[in-house]
């Protein structure tokens, strides 16, 4: 294990009651003080279901999830280790029920479709070509084919390796 920092020491062992937020660019430690900051909840008795990790995407999620699976942890309750999309889904199946009909959807009976986003993506260029085509999104200044593609997702970006507290 790489030695640690007394700054990520400090957000490992912050109070158990804390909100934190890690950003910075790529190497800087997120990954490992992130996994190590929920094994140390776990350590601390808090309970696996209580905590929710969220990455940008599934491949940045897999410490996490490896982690997890480490002989020796405490049996019971799961982490849930999303990412954003992740936790969208699980909400819009979660309240499909409730919303679909209120929503009016011809059948709301039947589950949502979850598109992938290669699948957003083309229908996407099918809806705008032919606004392109018209004349719309003249004004804009990015690629065509990043202003199929930008509708479908937005990039996460940092400029430095910060924590910081967050209150409510």
């Amino acid at each position: 294990m790489l030695a640690l920092t007394q700054g990520q020491l400090a957000v490992i062992e912050a109070p158990t009651n804390a909100r934190l937020f890690l950003s910075g660019p790529a190497g800087c430690g997120k990954t490992t003080v992130g996994v190590a900051r929920m094994l140390y909840l776990l350590a601390q008795g808090i309970p696996a279901d209580a905590l929710l990790v969220l990455a940008p995407q599934r491949t940045l999620a897999a410490p996490y999830v490896d982690a997890l699976r480490q002989p020796g942890l405490v049996a019971g309750g799961q982490a849930s280790v999303l990412t954003v999309g992740g936790l969208a889904r699980r909400m819009v199946d979660l309240f499909w029920p409730l919303a679909s009909e209120a929503a009016g959807f011809a059948h709301p009976d039947r589950p949502p479709v979850f598109l992938t986003l290669e699948t957003a993506q083309y229908y996407m260029a099918r809806l705008v070509r032919p606004l392109l085509d018209e004349g719309y999104f003249e004004s804009v200044t990015i690629d065509r084919n990043r202003l199929k593609a930008t509708s479908s997702r937005s990039p996460l970006t940092a400029t430095a390796c910060t924590a910081r507290y967050l209150t409510t």
